[in-house]
This record gives C-alpha cells, structure tokens and sequence, in this order.
C-alpha cells in the first residue's frame, strides 16, 4: 500500500470514528432527557386513620376528604362545627411521609388547641420547624383562631413568637397578652427564632426559657424569667 492510499485511509477511519462519537453523545444524551422527562412523584396513601377524640359531649374528628388532604370538625354531639381550611398528608418514595394534618396539645371541655406544621428546612424535606396555633372553643357564640409561629401551651397560657426578638404569651381564660422583647438579640438556627428557643415553662405565675445568642461561630444559651400578670 503506498503512502497516497494508506493517508486516504487513514482519514475515512478517523472521519467514521468522529462520528461514531458524536451519534452515541446524542443517543445518550436523548435518554437522560427521556428518563428526566419521564420521572413522576407517586403519592402513596397516607397512613392517618381517621380520628374521633372526646371529652365528655365535646367531640373533636379528623377525617380523610380525598386522597392527600383532611378536615377537621368539632362541637357538642348535637352541635358541630367544620373548620374552613384543609390539611395535607402524603407519603412518597422520595420524601417519606409528610404529614401537615393538626395535632391535638390540649383539649378539655371547654376548648381544644391544635398544632400545625407551617415551616419545613427545604421542599424536598417534611420535617417540621415552625408551627401555627387553632383554637377551637366550644362555646358556638365564640370564633376559633389562629396564633403565628407557635410554641406550645402550659398551664393555661399559650406561648408563641414574632418569629424575630420577641416572645409572647397569652391567657387562656381571659384571652390577654403579654410580650417580652429578647435583650440580647438571639442567634438564629433556622428561618424564625422558634428553634432558638428552649426549655419554656410556665408556673408560679411566671414564664421561663432560654435562647441562643452569639453568631455562628461562638454561641450559647441564655436564661431569662418573666412575671406574668394575673
């Protein structure tokens, strides 16, 4: 073979592999997209079960309306009230289960207090940071209501923040508020000041807790201890 020939050849095999290369990177590149495209979030029932809780003739009841969300209703047997928003629960091969549905923290006779999740770290994770406060009386000729980046209830006081420096309690019976500006400033672990938050009790008329302060480099607790009004 002389040399003419043998740099003819050359070429064409070095063209042929060129495009061998490129049609395989666009037929790889065609089945990521199609994969891509082609992935779906499958929701799974969610394991809840629907719930009925009493005290005495006052009933609370969650109680499944479609696949993923939930309604709550509360009142006397003879007597009840449908609470105007849903809650959602869906379970996924992704994310697990991720449950938004009211958890009860009081109920007595006379009111029932719920715990909502509002607030989790990313989209792609349920687990809850912030929480929102309903309040469900019994008495049909008062409303229910809702309380902002919740804490928690003891003693019959509910406690909850601003989300920012302050934290807030209120008087079950008398439904009066008292609030507490944090000197110093907290240092914030997440979005709100909620999980700075800790150790929050209620008795002998005052509140206690403690928070983070600092920065992220060098931070701590502090205490702090306030007397309620009556």
């Amino acid at each position: 073979m002389n040399k003419k020939v043998l740099l003819i050849f050359l070429v064409i095999a070095s063209c042929q592999t060129k495009k061998e290369n490129n049609s395989n990177q666009v037929v790889e590149k065609d089945v990521i997209e199609t994969d891509t495209e082609n992935q779906e979030i499958i929701f799974l029932d969610c394991e809840i079960k629907d719930t009925l809780i009493t005290v005495g003739d006052f009933e609370y009841r969650i109680e499944k309306d479609d696949k993923k969300n939930y309604e709550i209703s509360w009142g006397d047997k003879e007597s009840k009230r449908k609470y105007p928003a849903k809650f959602s629960c869906w379970e996924t091969k992704e994310q697990g289960l991720c449950n938004f549905t009211p958890k009860i923290d009081l109920m007595t006779e006379n009111e029932i207090i719920l715990r909502v999740t509002t607030s989790t770290p990313s989209a792609g994770n349920c687990s809850p940071i912030e929480y929102k406060m309903i309040y469900l009386p019994r008495d049909e000729k008062e409303k229910s209501f809702e309380i902002e980046y919740y804490l928690k209830t003891e003693n019959n006081y509910i406690v909850y923040s601003n989300s920012f420096d302050t934290i807030s309690i209120m008087n079950l019976e008398t439904k009066k508020n008292q609030s507490f500006e944090l000197n110093p400033k907290p240092y914030f672990e997440f979005k709100t000041i909620d999980n700075s938050l800790d150790s929050i009790q209620v008795e002998n008329k005052k509140l206690k807790f403690k928070y983070l302060i600092g920065t992220h480099e060098d931070y701590g607790y502090t205490k702090r201890e306030m007397k309620l009004k009556k």
